[in-house]
């Protein structure tokens, strides 16, 4: 009933969920991103206690795939659930229940998963996979986003955001739409880091397990009730990027 993308940018330090569905306020339930440990969702028929739970094993050092081979230790409704995640450092995982709805399945790439529930057929995932792969790198920057960090986030942001439309364009959920939302984390950098370090995706990793856990999302959108949500949602994340600009964030 919902299709999802998680993905993570290791060498930046960046971590987005983005997800849609024709069900109301999708990105109260399904979503989910902790800065510096990973991004994590659970839909179809939504235990939201899985995201907590997924990103905590993470936390605790498990693996995406030791940690999703637990949900049926979690959770008695296991067959019903599609839940997955994405590490900081790019790894993934995903379940999908016997009794989920179908069409339901899910694709991976190098840093990222796309999975859905109640589609057409798996065209859906697949267009969001080339959508999310083919974006070239700065296709949408703009000359307003001054800093490398502006260009790195606004563009990992779109990049997103495209895989979530391609989806909706390819068939996205049965039933229609009607809410969307997209969250991006950014890692902090410690002071005295210079810019090399910060490129680095064994260092970025450590500092992410140690220091960015509590860090505030720098995105967090939600399009809860609309025609074209994901269009509403591209609307909200210009003004989102534009008042960071403007705030020197």
């Amino acid at each position: 009933m919902t299709f999802t993308i998680l993905a993570s940018d290791p060498t930046r330090g960046l971590l987005a969920a983005a997800t849609a569905s024709r069900s109301l306020a999708v990105g109260a339930g399904v979503p989910a991103v902790r800065v510096g440990i990973g991004a994590a969702a659970s839909q179809a028929y939504t235990n939201r206690s899985l995201r907590s739970r997924l990103l905590d094993a993470l936390a605790a050092g498990d693996s995406p795939s030791s940690a999703v081979a637990r949900i049926p230790e979690w959770d008695a409704g296991a067959a019903w659930r599609q839940a997955a995640v994405v590490s900081a450092d790019g790894a993934a995982a995903v379940h999908t229940g016997e009794a989920c709805t179908a069409w339901a399945g899910s694709e991976s790439g190098a840093g990222f998963v796309v999975l859905g529930n109640l589609l057409p057929g798996p065209e859906v995932v697949e267009a969001m996979c080339v959508a999310f792969e083919r974006y070239p790198e700065g296709a949408t920057a703009s000359a307003l986003d001054v800093s490398e960090g502006d260009r790195a986030l606004a563009n990992f942001s779109r990049r997103v955001l495209a895989a979530l439309a391609a989806g909706d364009a390819a068939g996205g959920d049965l039933r229609g739409r009607q809410s969307a939302a997209i969250l991006v984390g950014v890692s902090p950098v410690p002071s005295g880091a210079t810019p090399t370090e910060q490129s680095s995706p064994g260092r970025t990793a450590t500092w992410n397990a140690v220091e960015a856990d509590d860090e505030p999302l720098a995105i967090d959108l939600r399009a809860d009730d609309h025609e074209r949500p994901i269009d509403e949602l591209a609307r909200l994340l210009e003004l989102a990027l534009a008042e960071r600009r403007a705030a020197g964030r």
